[in-house]
């Protein structure tokens, strides 16, 4: 675990103590290191009295602005942190929390020494940055995820087990742009029985689109939970496209658009 925060990084900070002019606060994510929080970081507005937005014993979601770690200060702020900020960290440290109890979990089923499973925990931090992530690839990649980790093979079984049973995989999407061009008199035909004639393999959790975007422009999008199939599935439609792009002389070209 990091000792000190980086500038400009989320955390929860517990209201311990309010003043007049800002209030002091523990982080504790950070081993309820102590934080000040400025009135003038308060609200984006002037406030006359700080009560009106801070209570005693409360967490919120902070964004740090200042850290001198030879001084041992940090300084935080609540108003440079917007909504949308905020939903995204609860729901980050609500993840993080469920999958810590699933890592004690498998310690527990594996029969695991108490003191061995912060080591367990800080293995899994160190390989993927964070516990819910871990549990993702351990979901996903199962033996492969774990390898290198030195764990014993009754903790992996137990890891691998509750990982498949908790953690949905997420939703990947793949998507691009579908240009044709045709200078035959029946060239929209041709397109048309191109289209028509892809087929889709069925996978499991996964949904395939083909939007008509305006003459000759088509997105395909296709969201899956596994990844690898998903570009099994574009590969497999590209080749039909091409195979009968062929038989009726009609040019296209794929291009991928970044996913944000």
């Amino acid at each position: 675990m990091k000792e000190y925060p980086n500038r400009g990084e989320l955390v929860l900070a517990k209201v311990k103590k309010i003043f007049k002019h800002g209030a002091f606060c523990t982080l504790e994510e950070y081993g309820d290191k102590e934080a000040f929080l400025h009135i003038s970081e308060v609200a984006p507005r002037w406030i006359k009295n700080i009560h009106e937005i801070l209570d005693e014993g409360k967490t919120y979601v902070a964004r740090v602005i200042r850290v001198d770690p030879e001084r041992g200060m940090i300084d935080i702020s609540l108003k440079r942190v917007s909504d949308k900020e905020k939903d995204r960290k609860l729901e980050q440290v609500k993840k993080e929390k469920r999958a810590y109890n699933l890592v004690l979990l498998a310690c527990k089923r594996s029969r695991l020494r108490k003191d061995k499973i912060p080591q367990v925990i800080e293995k899994l931090k160190d390989e993927y940055g964070d516990l819910y992530t871990a549990m993702e690839e351990i979901s996903e990649f199962k033996e492969e995820a774990l390898e290198g980790l030195g764990l014993s093979k009754g903790l992996s079984k137990h890891l691998i087990r509750i990982a498949e049973e908790s953690i949905k995989k997420p939703m990947h999407r793949i998507t691009g742009i579908l240009t044709y061009i045709s200078y035959s008199p029946t060239g929209i035909k041709d397109i048309r029985e191109c289209l028509g004639k892809i087929k889709v393999p069925k996978e499991e959790d996964s949904e395939f689109e083909l939007i008509y975007m305006g003459a000759p422009k088509y997105r395909i999008n296709i969201k899956i939970r596994d990844y690898k199939k998903g570009e099994e599935i574009l590969k497999n439609v590209l080749s039909q496209i091409e195979t009968c792009s062929k038989k009726r002389n009609v040019e296209f070209r794929f291009e991928r658009e970044k996913v944000k």
